[in-house]
């Protein structure tokens, strides 16, 4: 499906461009840029220097918590990092 492969799951720096050579349009990333439960914008730049922003999805699973509020989650949903999600006015 030329153009329409889109990988997910365990993405890194260090294999991101081998499934974008093996055939993937996109990679998909999560935990990797949120790792020990914040933001981490050095791996995703390291990232992006391996993909280009055309080929990388950021996934942004969230959650909500017992008081109501949305937070990114990692893990198979498991984890929550320390990035909320808020709602913007405007």
């Amino acid at each position: 499906w030329p153009g329409g492969l889109q990988l997910g799951g365990g993405v890194t720096d260090e294999n991101a461009g081998v499934y974008l050579d093996a055939g993937a349009d996109k990679v998909i990333v999560t935990s990797f840029v949120f790792s020990d439960g914040m933001f981490k914008e050095e791996k995703l730049r390291s990232l992006l220097k391996i993909t280009g922003r055309e080929h990388l999805v950021l996934d942004l699973s969230c959650r909500r918590t017992a008081e109501g509020k949305y937070f990114v989650v990692t893990d198979r949903w498991q984890k929550f990092t320390g990035n909320k999600v808020q709602k913007i006015e405007g």
